[in-house]
């Protein structure tokens, strides 16, 4: 909880996710782990100082539960290129057959800074249709070059969508022209410059 303030969250001292919190919320942060031991850490942007003045009031973010769930193996086998600077790092699909959902978290490392016309997707394909029957496509706005990002995104089946198996897929376009940013790994999906992380299987 927090009155409107700005908070990163640190992973042995690297960024890989921002947020701003407005009174209570939950937040769900896909956190990749190594082997050994590492330290997380939610952070207020900037932080409050060590003193401070008399005429003035730093706001805290309190955190009032904490929880982790089991680890979840990735997607990916190894991290996949794309142009302009931007790597999937790993990432994981999770479905849930009876509510028709698939969670998707993705871990996005940046060796050159993002741009606000910078486009990230996520796209749950019927393969006998051909059509997209749900997406998330999201700016997430200028990172510095050198941090990361990750994502925890959820996709519903629309009512009308039949069962069976849907492709999930995961890319970058940028605004005007809308063309994908290409893939230059050697990975399913890359010669239409997307990632084809899996396929699932969602039910009535």
């Amino acid at each position: 909880s927090a009155d409107e303030r700005d908070i990163a969250w640190t992973l042995d001292s690297h960024v890989i996710g921002r947020a701003t919190v407005e009174q209570d919320s939950t937040l769900r942060l896909p956190v990749p782990l190594q082997m050994g031991y590492s330290t997380l850490r939610l952070e207020p942007q900037p932080a409050c100082p060590p003193t401070t003045p008399i005429n003035l009031r730093c706001h805290p973010v309190n955190v009032q539960a904490l929880t982790h769930g089991e680890p979840v193996a990735p997607a990916l086998s190894n991290p996949v290129t794309f142009a302009e600077g931007i790597q999937l790092s790993s990432a994981a699909i999770m479905p849930d057959a009876s509510k028709r959902t698939v969670d998707v978290w993705l871990w996005w490392a940046f060796s050159q800074a993002t741009t606000t016309e910078q486009v990230r997707f996520v796209h749950l394909i019927d393969p006998e249709a051909n059509t997209q029957a749900a997406g998330a496509d999201a700016p997430p706005g200028v990172i510095a070059a050198g941090e990361s990002l990750t994502e925890a995104i959820t996709l519903q089946l629309p009512p009308d969508a039949s069962t069976g198996t849907y492709g999930v897929y995961v890319g970058w376009y940028a605004f005007p022209d809308l063309a994908r940013i290409s893939v230059l790994s050697d990975v399913p999906g890359a010669t239409n410059n997307w990632v084809k992380l899996g396929e699932v299987e969602l039910g009535n």
